[in-house]
Parts: structure tokens; C-alpha cells; sequence
């Protein structure tokens, strides 16, 4: 087993000693210098000098989650075909097995064939999760290799060339030391899939007195496009968090959720919720507000010289909830139709339907309209149901 990949299935702990010898025998290919792998006090490439030792840690305080060199084009044209991720294979002793088109690997939950690759179509997100259990990793470890495959991810370039993916791994940071080629925040370049090699649940969860099977159970990959050049991307980033199901009878079952967004940057995110912001007070005050005015005018006649009671104030907080609440779903109308049109229509890339978890705003206003509306028809029941009818 190599050193570097010792290390890796230790998620780079920091104290292991495959990654000390790697951080020495990288200093050494670099001049001689005591400073870890992976840092450096005048930062020009993501990349450090690794000499022919494989690239496993990136820089750190280098920009390359910014950069904008990705010779990449995207569409949402339906006939532009999609991105193309490639997987540089190497067993455990550091042999390469060769590139390999990522569309169906890591999904540990599994997925039919026909739906598991549409990730890779620009603009469509995919999520797969499930609660796994011990027989079902299993069944998914290569019995064919002497050990764990490892993996280099890239995206394949207009021009042919392929480009590096960062992988940010979550358990790393819980487990390293401070300070190194490790410190937290960094990003890696190489990550392995399932281990039972190494048998202990050291990698996730610090228990060296048990047996394990470590797996990805959360693997993400996000793709930002820029704010500038909406065709263009930033490097994609592959974000890892391990797990270590106990090797026995009675393992329980873990979560494990494998997705892809593409998302935009908060620069866009924050223009398109100031422009809904911007619609929902101008709609509130210019149709809602003379709207409720009007009724409230209309009740007073209705009730002439009568003092203002009670019944008045109530009348007037009912019929505000029901008037503003329409005005809501007037908006949400209008900024549904906007994404059907922008989604259905659009080729080149203008803006990306903002994921789930960035539509809090949405789901409020929903749930205001709903509310608001529901005292509406409250209140039109009951004057209904109090009238008295006289047949004569």
C-alpha cells in the first residue's frame, strides 16, 4: 500500500504518519523546504511542487474556487450534449487504472440507469437518498481490485483538456490538528470510495476498538455559473462526508444522499430577491392598500354614524389578511409564471432555478397567502350563515 493513499483513507488526519511521511517526501521533491505540503507564503498556483508524488492537497489562500478559467461553455439548450466528468482510477498501490466517464458510480443508494446520469445535463439538479444498510455497501465493494479504489475527478474542457476538481472533505476538519498541509478549509484532489481494508471506523468516527466500513455517506457536487459570463462556470466542487457502518449483525442502517446542484452566485441570488421584493411592496401598496381602503369605506357607509368599536377594528384586521394575502398570491402568480417561461424557454443561460433550500422567502409568503385567504373565507361563511332569511 502506498503512503499517500495510507493517508487518505485516514481522511489526511494531520498525526497519521502516512500523511507526515507524504508532507516529507513532498518538502524534499520541493527544494528541501520544512513548510508541509499544500502551503505557501507567496501563493501563485492552487497546485504545490509535488514532484512526480501524486497531487493531493491544493494550496492553501489561493483563489481557485474563484477563478475563472474554466474553458467551458454551458447551455440549456436540450440539444447541446451534456458536461462530461471524468474519474482517474488508481488502485492501492498508486497504479493507474485508467480514465473513466463519471455518470452512474458513487450512488450508494442506487438509481435506475435511464435517470441516474441526468445530472450530468446542464441545469438539472439530482438528489438520491435512502437509509442504507450493511448488506447493500457491501454488495457494492469491488471484489476485483486488492483494495479500495482511488479517484482523481475532472471536467472535461472544450478543448479536450481536463480540469481538476477541488473535493472538500467534512470529516477533515474534524480530525486533523491544526496548522500543516491539512489545516482546515483546505481542499483535496483525491478521495476513495468504499474501505473495509484498513477494518477500523477510524476515518469517521475515531473508534479504533471496532470493525467498519467506511463510505461516502453525503456525496455533493456543486456547479456556480458566473455572474459575469452566465455561459461560463467556476470550478466545480465535490464535497465528501464519511461514515463508518460497524461490521456486524446488528449495524443500523445510516442516511446516505448523493446530489448535484447548479446553482447561481449570491450576486444574482440577491438581485433576483431584491426585484421580488421590489414587485411585493409595489403590488402591496399599489393594488392592496386602495383595494382594502375601498371596502373599508364601503362597510363605514353601511353602517353610518355608527362609533368605531370592536366590530370595526376587527372587520378592518380581517379584511387587511384577506386583501394582502391576495396580493400575495398575485405575486407568487406572477414570479411562478416568470420561472415556467424562463425555464422553458431559455438557451442561453439567464439565471438557474434557486434550489430548495434558498426558497425561505417563497415558502413564507405561501404560507402567509394561505393564512390570509383562509380568514377571508372565514369571514365571508360567517356572514353567510348569520343572515336571517324570512319567507312571507
Amino acid at each position: 500500500m502506498s503512503e499517500q493513499h495510507k493517508g487518505l483513507l485516514l481522511v489526511y488526519r494531520r498525526d497519521a504518519a502516512a500523511c507526515q511521511i507524504y508532507d516529507e517526501l513532498v518538502a524534499a521533491a520541493a527544494g528541501g523546504s520544512n513548510r508541509p505540503a499544500g502551503t505557501s507564503t507567496a501563493v501563485v498556483s492552487p497546485r504545490p511542487a509535488t514532484g512526480a508524488l501524486p497531487w493531493l492537497y491544493y494550496v492553501q489562500g489561493s483563489t481557485y474556487l474563484e477563478t475563472d478559467n474554466v474553458d467551458l461553455e454551458v447551455s440549456m439548450s436540450a440539444s447541446d450534449a451534456p458536461l462530461q466528468f471524468v474519474l482517474s482510477a488508481y488502485d492501492i498501490n498508486g497504479t493507474w487504472l485508467g480514465l473513466h466517464n463519471w455518470t452512474l458510480q458513487f450512488q450508494v443508494c442506487g438509481a435506475k440507469v435511464q435517470e441516474a446520469s441526468k445530472w450530468t445535463r446542464f441545469g438539472v439538479d439530482y438528489a438520491s437518498s435512502c437509509s442504507i444498510d450493511l448488506a447493500s455497501i457491501l454488495a457494492q465493494l469491488d471484489y476485483s481490485s486488492n483494495g479500495p479504489r482511488f479517484y482523481d475527478p475532472y471536467l472535461l474542457q472544450d478543448d479536450g483538456t481536463l480540469y481538476p476538481i477541488p473535493i472538500e472533505l467534512v470529516n477533515k476538519a474534524q480530525l486533523q490538528s491544526s496548522g500543516g498541509s491539512t489545516q482546515e478549509g483546505g481542499h483535496v484532489r483525491r478521495f476513495f470510495y468504499m474501505d473495509t481494508l484498513l477494518s477500523t471506523s477510524t476515518a469517521a468516527t475515531q473508534d479504533t476498538s471496532s470493525q467498519a466500513v467506511v463510505f461516502p455517506s453525503t456525496m455533493s457536487l456543486l456547479i456556480q455559473i458566473q455572474p459575469n459570463q452566465r455561459n461560463r462556470i467556476y470550478p466545480p466542487v465535490l464535497t465528501l462526508k464519511y461514515a463508518a457502518m460497524r461490521n456486524g449483525a446488528n449495524a443500523p442502517n445510516l442516511p446516505a444522499v448523493f446530489s448535484v446542484t447548479y446553482t447561481n452566485p449570491q450576486e444574482l441570488n440577491g438581485a433576483f430577491w431584491y426585484s421580488w421584493q421590489t414587485m411585493l411592496i409595489v403590488l402591496l401598496v399599489a393594488v392592496g392598500g386602495p383595494v382594502w381602503i375601498w371596502r373599508v369605506m364601503q362597510y363605514l357607509q353601511k353602517r353610518a354614524n355608527a362609533p368605531m368599536d370592536l366590530e370595526l377594528l376587527l372587520f378592518a384586521a380581517i379584511t387587511a389578511a384577506d386583501v394582502f394575502s391576495f396580493t400575495l398570491v398575485v405575486v407568487l402568480f406572477l414570479v411562478s409564471l416568470y420561472w415556467l417561461i424562463l425555464i422553458k424557454l431559455q438557451e442561453g443561460v439567464l439565471l438557474l432555478m434557486l434550489p430548495d433550500s434558498q426558497l425561505n422567502n417563497f415558502y413564507v409568503t405561501v404560507v402567509l397567502a394561505m393564512v390570509g385567504q383562509s380568514l377571508g373565507l372565514l369571514k365571508m361563511l360567517f356572514g353567510q350563515i348569520s343572515v336571517d332569511i324570512f319567507f312571507i
